[in-house]
């Protein structure tokens, strides 16, 4: 969700230069907006924080926008969140995350993961979410990967995952690869 909601944040930014953006989120999740120029500030996502909200001029909560907005299932997420929650427009050339993750996290995952620093092409996949309504089955993942390998054949694709999904990565691994 924050992939999404960095690309409406980007072009908020963009049309109200202006604009202080400050940005409530999970402490583990920082560090992909450190180095952005469009979040102001990073609040660390717990109760003690809500405290701050009548400081604000403008708020929006977004949590369960994905899963509990009826428009989500027939509306691109960019334009929904930019359309309905912020009452912007975004072209589609924004419609990019603006994250910048930190470099050490890049060469972390470069050192654990065999092949990803050789690969031509890297598709990320993260497979599983923490709420079943955005957790695909994993016979749509095999279908989704199969078409990717087969139209762009040099790609590796790399699951992304917590660490006690370990299990579940290895079989979905096996299963595409099958």
């Amino acid at each position: 969700d924050l992939l999404f909601i960095s690309a409406v944040i980007s072009e908020l930014k963009r049309q109200h230069p202006l604009l202080l953006v400050d940005l409530m989120c999970h402490p583990q999740y920082h560090g992909a907006f450190h180095r952005t120029d469009t979040i102001s500030s990073l609040v660390e996502h717990r109760w003690p924080s809500v405290l701050r909200l009548p400081g604000y001029d403008y708020f929006v909560f977004l949590d369960g926008v994905v899963e509990c907005d009826p428009d989500a299932s027939t509306t691109n997420i960019y334009d929904l969140i930019a359309e309905k929650y912020f009452g912007i427009s975004m072209p589609n050339g924004a419609k990019i995350p603006d994250v910048h993750p930190d470099p050490h996290a890049i060469e972390s995952i470069q050192l654990r993961t065999k092949g990803f620093a050789a690969a031509k092409t890297r598709i990320g996949l993260q497979p599983f979410a923490n709420s079943p309504v955005r957790t695909p089955s994993a016979e749509f993942w095999i279908r989704i990967c199969t078409a990717c390998l087969k139209r762009i054949p040099d790609a590796s694709i790399f699951i992304i995952a917590e660490k006690g999904r370990a299990h579940d990565v290895e079989a979905l691994a096996r299963a595409i690869n099958s």
